[in-house]
């Protein structure tokens, strides 16, 4: 237990104005779509403990761009924590007015840093393909708009901005693979792909569910797109080792590699839970508003999920947070 935590996970908010098939977000109950409140998040900015380890921050949700404070908050971490290289955004690009405000913000003080934004743009499909992931007529058109925006930003911040497209693979997309490729190649932007899978702590418990993943039968043209799109490495960020570690979970069912949480991050919420990631409820480690972050990090919550959880439930984890993720031109992990 001698790391320190270098990634941080943080859905600002569970505010959505999508409801995407694969995600269970949007129907907790309104009184769950919380935003992190000032009191956590002036914790999150001045806990010394987080501001002297923490190198990759991601912010999600939710819709993080439906939070008020995503600004100040990124400006914040830009100014005082010491090691942050990377602010790493997931959106679904609707709140275009407000990407543009935060990017008008934020780059400048990225810039000065030396550190990155990474945008990733929800896209699971070309057209209406989108549009039936996300329940929402026109989101195709909206993503759309969001990513030709950025691809014109990178030109103007090369070594400061990067958008993604993000594709979470199903049972009823899996033949959108390669039009999703060739759509962001024709654009200049990159795009990941990652497996279904409901986490219990970001839905409120309500479970993991294999319904939505990629079936037995599927399996073979799945593997044969993304054996494609590895031969396109500057089109996507993870590495090809990554996508034969994704490969090789969906064929048997488990996970064969390790993941970077256990030693290098964790998941804090809304409500400021921390987990050791956001898979399993029981992962819980503690409570920023209530504890500061190094006591939580080496307390005793963590010790024992780590001691007495890990690997078995590990095993049967779908999630994209493998150690083999490749550092030089992904996510830090």
């Amino acid at each position: 237990m001698n790391s320190d935590p270098r990634v941080m996970i943080f859905p600002i908010t569970m505010t959505c104005n999508s409801k995407c098939r694969s995600c269970g977000i949007w129907r907790l109950p309104e009184t769950d779509k919380e935003h992190s409140g000032d009191d956590l998040l002036s914790r999150v900015g001045a806990d010394p403990y987080l501001r002297q380890h923490v190198e990759s921050v991601n912010l999600s949700g939710g819709e993080p761009f439906t939070h008020p404070r995503i600004n100040a908050l990124m400006s914040g971490m830009l100014q005082n924590y010491s090691r942050l290289r990377e602010i790493c955004i997931n959106t679904d690009g609707h709140l275009k007015r407000e990407i543009r405000g935060a990017l008008e913000q934020v780059l400048p003080a990225c810039r000065e840093r030396g550190a990155k934004l990474r945008i990733y743009i929800s896209l699971d499909g070309i057209g209406q393909a989108h549009d039936r992931h996300r329940r929402h007529p026109g989101a195709f058109q909206q993503a759309d708009e969001a990513l030709r925006f950025l691809a014109e930003e990178t030109h103007k911040w090369p070594e400061t901005l990067r958008a993604t497209a993000s594709f979470t693979i199903t049972d009823r997309n899996s033949d959108q693979i390669l039009p999703v490729l060739h759509y962001v190649r024709a654009m200049g932007v990159r795009v990941d792909y990652n497996l279904a899978a409901r986490p219990e702590v970001f839905i409120g418990g309500a479970g993991l569910e294999r319904r939505f993943q990629v079936t037995d039968e599927q399996f073979e043209a799945v593997k044969s797109a993304i054996t494609e799109v590895c031969r396109y490495p500057e089109s996507i960020n993870f590495s090809s080792r990554f996508y034969a570690t994704m490969l090789e979970t969906l064929r048997n069912g488990r996970r064969t590699r390790g993941c970077f949480f256990p030693e290098k991050g964790f998941v804090l919420m809304p409500d400021g839970k921390a987990y050791i990631c956001g898979t399993f409820l029981d992962f819980y480690i503690g409570n920023l508003l209530e504890t500061g972050f190094e006591e939580i990090w080496r307390g005793a919550d963590r010790s024992r999920c780590r001691d007495e959880l890990i690997p078995a439930k590990c095993e049967s984890c779908f999630s994209n947070s493998y150690e083999d993720w490749d550092l030089t031109v992904g996510a830090l992990v």
